[in-house]
Order: C-alpha cells, then structure tokens, then sequence
C-alpha cells in the first residue's frame, strides 16, 4: 500500500471512530457519563467483569485513573466492585442493572449513528466484507481487548 492510501485509510478509520464517539457521548448524557467512563461502560459490556488490575491494561491509562473511574461510574449506580469469586484478594468490576441499560444505549446509539448501517452491503459479496475485517481486525494488534485477560 502506498503512502497515500495508508493516510486514506487512517482518515476513513478516524472519521468512524469519531462519528462514533460522538453517538455514545451524545447517548450516555443522559446517564452523566464522561467519555473516559463510556470507555470503562464499553469495556464492561462487552467482556463483563473485569479485574480491576486489568483495567487500565484495556483502556491504556494508568491503575490511579481506574480507581477514579470506578469511584464515578459506582457513584452513578453503574458499575459495582466485587469480590474475584475464583481468587478472593481480586476485585472485579462489573456493571449494574442501570450500567447495563447505559451499555445497551451507547450500543444502540452508535449503531444508529454509524454510516456504516447505511452501506448497500447487501449489493457487496460476502467474501469482500469478510476480507476487509480480515484486513483491519490483526491491526488492532496487543491492544485489542482480550477476553480473560487479568
């Protein structure tokens, strides 16, 4: 690929991740929710609970910031910390009922707001979308969210 479409490519990508962002932040006001704690909602919805060491592995930030966010999504009735049931000196952090309905927003309004719902990707070959996620997903690398991961 040359320079060209590599920069086309990192400016496609940046534009759907901000789109987005934007529709999660615009869904989770209503839950008054930073876009830091969207991130830890995101996380928690989509892998469970989660142990709290690992958490700032998954969002990139450091364990100081973890203990913040906890604190916030917690005093927001979004997210709880337990006890690790399989090593009891762990916490988990794992969603609530009403962080589950905050997930299911965001979820829903990203979903709504991505142009991608809007492709004609009935008119494309199934093989053609499996080939470009083939191609994207193995960029995503080490820093993609791994289940189990502690």
């Amino acid at each position: 690929m040359n320079p060209e479409q590599v920069l086309r490519v990192a400016e496609v990508v940046q534009h759907l991740a901000e789109l987005h962002r934007r529709a999660a932040a615009t869904a989770l006001a209503a839950f008054s929710v930073s876009e830091s704690g969207a991130g830890l909602i995101w996380l928690l919805g989509t892998q469970g609970p989660v142990p709290m060491g690992a958490v700032a592995h998954y969002l990139a930030c450091d364990p100081s910031n973890v203990t913040l966010l906890a604190t916030s999504l917690e005093s927001l009735q979004l997210a709880q910390r337990v006890t690790d049931p399989g090593d009891r000196r762990r916490r988990l952090l794992q969603l609530t009922d009403r962080g589950r309905q905050a997930h299911a927003a965001m979820t829903a309004a990203v979903v709504a707001a991505s142009p991608l719902t809007t492709l004609p990707v009935e008119d494309l070959p199934v093989e053609d979308l499996r080939a470009v996620l083939s191609a994207l997903e193995p960029l995503m690398g080490k820093n993609a969210c791994e289940p189990g991961l502690s």
